[in-house]
């Protein structure tokens, strides 16, 4: 590919496409190399720039790093938190617990199927960092689901289960999912796969 400055083209790029392209390049080189092992020098060669035109958009590899894979997994995880209101009257839950579950689920599955790529490297880039976004982005999520969780608990019948930990197993099947789908090459159907999730979930938590 060639390099930034052989072709007109390139000159009239605007600067925010230019650093959209080196994200994008950037990506691809963080999931291949991961973070210890991807250099400045071979993302510039992958956006088909030098590396001085790297440094003109970011200040360090760090920087590159929280704009082209931190930032994008924050955005997923936040529509993930925001996604899937909780209805507002109890003759609404009642009548359509099932189907906003089903919601719920496959709006998550679609979001950790997007963040597949980018789950691996933010978090085992290093230890602490790992820990850092985990704590921030991952259990704040357990966190509001276990609260919308506790606001439907009095609107069907349930057997006593612990929200928080619940919350936890929906997510860690979701995630399986959404890894074994990327990791096998092959399609996930979020919304058939949502479905079976919920009647595991729901069918378990019904009173008997």
């Amino acid at each position: 590919m060639a390099a930034e400055g052989s072709g007109s083209s390139k000159k009239r790029m605007s600067a925010a496409h230019r650093r959209e392209q080196i994200l994008d390049a950037a990506r691809e080189v963080f999931i291949g190399s991961g973070y210890a092992g991807a250099r400045t020098q071979d993302i510039a060669a992958a956006a088909g720039v030098n590396s001085a035109l790297v440094f003109r958009h970011f200040e360090s590899k760090e920087e590159i790093f929280r704009a082209a894979v931190v930032e994008p997994l924050k955005q997923i995880m936040a529509d993930t938190m925001d996604s899937s209101p909780m209805p507002s009257t109890k003759e609404e839950m009642t009548n359509t617990k099932r189907e906003h579950t089903v919601v719920a689920i496959a709006t998550m599955l679609k979001a950790l199927s997007a963040a597949a790529p980018l789950l691996g490297v933010v978090l085992f880039a290093d230890r602490q960092g790992g820990s850092n976004f985990w704590e921030e982005h991952i259990s704040s999520l357990f966190q509001l689901g276990a609260t919308k969780v506790r606001q439907g608990l009095g609107t069907w019948s349930h057997r006593d289960f612990d929200p928080e930990f619940t919350t936890k197993l929906v997510f860690g099947m979701c995630l399986g999912l959404a890894m074994d789908s990327y990791f096998m090459g092959t399609p996930l159907d979020a919304d058939r796969s949502a479905a079976l999730v919920t009647d595991l979930l729901i069918d378990g938590l019904r009173e008997r």
